[in-house]
């Protein structure tokens, strides 16, 4: 089978208690990228330059940091380091609970400008999350 990653667009509302649901076919490929049981439900999230949150498998998670201690990320540019810093010191590991959803921080809600409706769009070794307006707006430009 072929590996497509993540891909698709898909358009949800946070609850009343700040929570808002992966997509079924997200959490499948999250569920089907990882060795351990106990990743299957964890995911890194963090900021993205376009005012979005990226949200990274665990398991990808920690391939990207394995080739950052290797020093294969970090002999780039002083841009390159800067969004390494920006994208580490606000990256935090979520819990995916038994109904499929995450909770998303504050300072991550901030960021992304995140109301109500929010759109998961597919960039294939992670998804993002926007404010439906903001990608919306993305789109246009």
């Amino acid at each position: 089978m072929v590996q497509t990653g993540f891909i698709g667009y898909f358009l949800h509302n946070l609850d009343e208690k700040g929570r808002v649901s992966i997509p079924a076919k997200f959490k499948k490929i999250i569920d089907d990228g990882v060795s351990s049981e106990a990743d299957k439900n964890k995911v890194v999230l963090t900021t993205e330059n376009n005012n979005c949150i990226a949200v990274i498998p665990i398991q990808r998670w920690g391939e990207m940091i394995t080739k950052f201690m290797e020093g294969k990320d970090w002999e780039g540019s002083e841009e390159d380091r800067k969004k390494t810093r920006q994208k580490t010191a606000n990256a935090v590991e979520v819990n995916i609970d038994k109904s499929g959803r995450i909770i998303i921080p504050q300072n991550l809600k901030k960021h992304a400008g995140i109301s109500k409706s929010v759109v998961f769009s597919g960039v294939m070794d992670r998804f993002e999350i926007w404010d439906k307006k903001k990608y919306e707006e993305y789109q246009k430009s």
